[in-house]
């Protein structure tokens, strides 16, 4: 596995601030404050309709899941992302090479390369990597434009946000074989706080000691949204530093 890059180090690929934003799918939570998660990525069509969610990570790279994206490899003039006010599209859509491997969900991770670097400022900032592994029993923050309710009609027309807990295997044993090593499950128990359709591929944040806010997870699938026994179900990004390494160079 190779070494990721630091993320504080200075540098036009790895910013030196991280996980700072401006300010201090989602079911139960809250509308988000302005400028609140400025790497916070809308996967668009071409013609403008949102359907993921993604989460900038350096000036050229969004970290998204795979599911999202993995139609769009020989289609990237369809997609286009929007951050903050910028518009940007796509040159390349990097799926995980163990996508789908052992589950349906495993290993659900697309990294997009954008055809032009983004401008970091208070609309526009990386998240943080993760540098150790999640901490179970931790709080922890989803964020996307996906359904309310399970059965909304449409997506969020605002970014809301709301607030998880990181939980064991044992919470996540309804899924069965569907959870593989590499997943994260985080909800509340008795449910009713989850991401939801429209969410995938956007952000599961943690903050570390310092606070900034580290991208833990990527919002991956579940059964239903908010449903009880069956808490969301993320990607573990940490599991996953060497494969984004490589493709970002």
């Amino acid at each position: 596995m190779s070494p990721l890059p630091d993320p504080d180090r200075t540098g036009s690929v790895w910013p030196s601030k991280c996980g700072r934003p401006v300010g201090s799918r989602i079911v139960g939570g809250e509308e988000a404050p302005p400028q609140q998660w400025p790497w916070m990525v809308s996967l668009n069509m071409a013609w403008g309709s949102h359907f993921c969610g993604g989460s900038l990570i350096t000036s050229r790279h969004v970290v998204t899941a795979a599911h999202c994206v993995s139609l769009f490899r020989l289609l990237t003039h369809f997609l286009q992302v929007r951050v903050g006010a910028v518009t940007a599209r796509v040159s390349l859509v990097s799926i995980h090479p163990d996508y789908g491997r052992l589950a349906k969900f495993d290993s659900d991770l697309a990294l997009l390369t954008l055809t032009e670097p983004v401008a970091f400022n208070a609309a526009t900032a990386p998240a943080c990597l993760p540098s150790s592994e999640a901490q179970l029993g931790r709080p922890a923050m989803a964020v996307g434009w996906g359904k309310v309710t399970e059965d909304a009609l449409t997506f969020s027309s605002t970014l809301r946000q709301v607030e998880v807990v990181l939980q064991d295997a044992d919470a996540c044993s309804g899924y069965g074989s569907s959870i593989t090593p590499g997943m994260l499950c985080a909800g509340v128990s008795g449910g009713g706080r989850d991401a939801c359709h429209g969410d995938s591929g956007g952000p599961l944040l943690t903050q570390d000691a310092e606070g900034r806010w580290v991208l833990a997870g990527v919002v991956s699938f579940g059964r239903g949204c908010g449903r009880p026994d069956f808490p969301g179900v993320y990607v573990d990004l940490f599991q996953f530093r060497g494969w984004i390494a490589e493709v970002v160079g």
